[in-house]
């Protein structure tokens, strides 16, 4: 995937962009726009130092509850580090022309610029996901045309069988997806089938708004998801619209014999 989005369609809301970085608090980001893939702050993102100290500043919010224990989990110390220097940087906002992805690379290299200033971590706030500077260079500057990327696949027992879906497709202005009910034995299939789904939107599919046929290992699966639309922005699983599928809903052809 590269940065035009060939499929594109305005519909619904726009994208989201959601980073904070830990470390510094400043007026002056040093941005090379060859070597941090930027080309300018998107329309609609907005950089903000914080600290600590900020009566009505969120840097507490951003080191306690999920996030905080989030970052704990990963590293103890560096949990301890983020705590004492108090200082971060926002990389926030909605962005309305979202025809191509450059506003999500402009966005990811302010903050590895940020990084290469002294940012000692970066939190994803759509994902709940901490990263040490190395790591977002790594997994996500390095990688960032690739959707997976952006998004967390996350999977879950239920009593009418496995549930799987995302988290971050609100980054593309898109949906996340959501499939309930998948009997162990068709796990790889409703795996293939989202796994389909996700760079669909991000190239820019307005919503899967009609049938489609997914290749899966259990044969073509046929499903129209706009028919689960389902609001979400409130739902702390998502906070994001998303996709709810039934499994029992998904129709399925055996390809033809060769």
């Amino acid at each position: 995937m590269g940065l035009e989005r060939p499929v594109y369609e305005k519909k619904g809301y726009n994208s989201f962009v959601y980073y904070v970085a830990f470390g510094l608090c400043t007026d002056n980001v040093d941005v090379y726009p060859e070597q941090h893939h930027v080309t300018g702050i998107p329309e609609g993102v907005k950089l903000l130092g914080i600290t600590k100290d900020m009566i009505h500043g969120d840097f507490k919010g951003y080191v306690s509850g999920a996030f905080g224990e989030a970052l704990e989990n990963k590293d103890p110390e560096l949990a301890e580090k983020v705590r004492e220097n108090g200082k971060a940087m926002q990389i926030k906002g909605e962005v309305e022309d979202d025809s191509s992805l450059s506003y999500l690379v402009s966005s990811v290299g302010i903050v590895e610029a940020l990084c290469d200033m002294g940012a000692i971590a970066v939190l994803d706030m759509h994902l709940c996901r901490w990263y040490t500077p190395e790591e977002w260079h790594k997994d996500v500057f390095e990688k960032v045309t690739n959707p997976f990327t952006h998004i967390s696949p996350m999977m879950g027992k239920q009593e009418d069988g496995i549930w799987l879906h995302t988290r971050g497709m609100r980054k593309f202005g898109r949906p996340d997806i959501s499939i309930s009910g998948v009997p162990e034995k068709d796990l790889q299939a409703a795996q293939e089938m989202a796994q389909e789904m996700v760079p669909i939107q991000a190239i820019g599919g307005a919503w899967l708004d009609k049938v489609i046929t997914y290749q899966t290992c259990k044969g073509d699966a046929k499903l129209n998801p706009h028919d689960y639309y389902t609001e979400g922005m409130n739902n702390p699983m998502y906070n994001n619209n998303f996709f709810d599928i039934p499994w029992s809903a998904v129709q399925f052809e055996k390809p033809a014999k060769k």
